[in-house]
């Protein structure tokens, strides 16, 4: 037997034998999950888990109706009060529109070398109150809501 053909054959033994000890192994595997999958810890953290997901989705609708209300009565308000309630007010945001092929144009223009249009800066000369081709300036009030409103709590919970 040459050369090659004997190492062709050893790895091919090998290949074959870590093959069936991956089999093995997940066959052992498969056991203990259906062990674990069968215990009580293993029931308990998957209803632990699906209470968090209900618990987390009805926590996201209270986030959206405690925005939606918010941005009611500050508009309600003649938008003057921007501290709703305790650990929830309004906060105006600057957004932006930006055309990239305008922008990076204008870049080009005013700035020698705008090989790639760099939105941070072209933000920032924007936001200061140079006009931009290409960018489109609004603004838009968005809920902040604390992250601790405890003081919400009443002992009976």
């Amino acid at each position: 037997m040459d050369e090659i053909s004997y190492s062709i054959d050893s790895s091919l033994t090998r290949l074959a034998a870590s093959r069936k000890q991956i089999e093995e192994q997940k066959s052992f595997l498969s056991l203990l999950e259906a062990e674990l999958a069968a215990s009580e810890l293993y029931q308990r953290i998957q209803t632990g888990k699906e209470q968090l997901t209900r618990l987390a989705s009805l926590a996201k609708t209270d986030d959206e109706n405690v925005r939606s209300v918010a941005l009611d009565i500050f508009d309600r308000d003649s938008e003057e009060n921007k501290a709703i309630r305790d650990g929830v007010s309004i906060a105006e945001y600057t957004t932006f529109e930006i055309e990239e092929n305008l922008a990076i144009a204008w870049a080009s223009e005013h700035h020698q070398k705008a090989l790639k249009l760099n939105l941070t800066e072209i933000k920032k000369v924007a936001k200061a109150g140079m006009e931009v081709d290409g960018v489109v300036l609004g603004k838009e009030n968005r809920v902040k809501i604390a992250s601790d409103l405890s003081s919400y709590l009443t002992n009976s919970n």
